[in-house]
């Protein structure tokens, strides 16, 4: 708590809206109905999910996703699937995990089939002990951030060092995957609340536009110099259907 979580997590979600929604997508799963809200009607949230009772089918869904994907790109013939980026974005995971023990599985598999079908995790805990990151879980999401920790035992939990205790409060975090010898000291950015609800509100005012004249967002905003065709990419209706925004 007050170690820079919500603000590493819309960073992320900042530098993504960059992109059109048919590139990247965002589930999001928000259990203490405050921090993911104001993107719920954003046209690249294929869905917004604050019920508890609601998580289980919700990974179902993703997890469908991921299989969608990976047969698509088999039958093409790619080692990746082409498909938009799904970010799954998980404000706590200790609720998931008590209130749907049987998600640990789900979430285990998406981890481990996703990389290759462009699906990913983002999940945040402030409890990251032995029982919300699982050994299941932590050898399926090898890229791990820790913010500040009080307690050294929380620091190798999440990193397997002790040095996110020496971390000043906010503002800088350590980074660990596959292949570093050591975790990567990193800044946490920034981004204004002011600026991030103006470019949510331009998303926002771009959908109304593009109901109303259904052209695809590519073709709208792709830059001019480029002759190449934007790709079509296969819509994302199974988790459109499930959950109404």
């Amino acid at each position: 708590t007050g170690s820079g979580k919500s603000t590493f997590m819309n960073g992320l979600i900042y530098t993504a809206l960059f992109k059109c929604p048919e590139q990247v997508g965002f589930v999001f799963i928000d259990t203490k109905f405050t921090e993911f809200a104001m993107y719920r009607n954003l046209p690249h949230c294929w869905a917004y999910i604050n019920d508890i009772d609601k998580v289980p089918e919700a990974l179902d869904a993703c997890l469908a996703t991921v299989r969608d994907n990976a047969r698509r790109a088999q039958i093409l013939g790619n080692r990746t699937s082409n498909d938009p980026d799904l970010y799954i974005f998980i404000d706590e995971l200790g609720d998931v995990l008590y209130s749907n023990p049987q998600s640990l599985k789900t979430l285990s598999r998406i981890a481990m089939l996703g990389r290759a079908s462009n699906v990913h995790i983002i999940a945040g805990t402030q409890n990251p002990n032995r029982k919300t990151l699982s050994p299941e879980l932590i050898s399926n999401c090898p890229c791990r951030v820790a913010l500040h920790c009080n307690d050294k035992v929380e620091s190798r939990q999440i990193i397997g060092c002790d040095f996110a205790t020496e971390l000043p409060q906010v503002g800088y975090c350590l980074y660990t995957m596959p292949g570093f010898d050591a975790p990567e000291l990193m800044p946490v950015t920034l981004y204004p609340d002011e600026e991030l609800r103006q470019l949510v509100n331009w998303w926002e005012n771009q959908d109304k536009i593009h109901k109303a004249n259904p052209v695809d967002y590519l073709e709208r905003y792709r830059d001019p110099l480029r002759d190449d065709e934007p790709e079509e990419k296969p819509k994302h209706g199974i988790l459109k259907r499930l959950f109404k925004k």
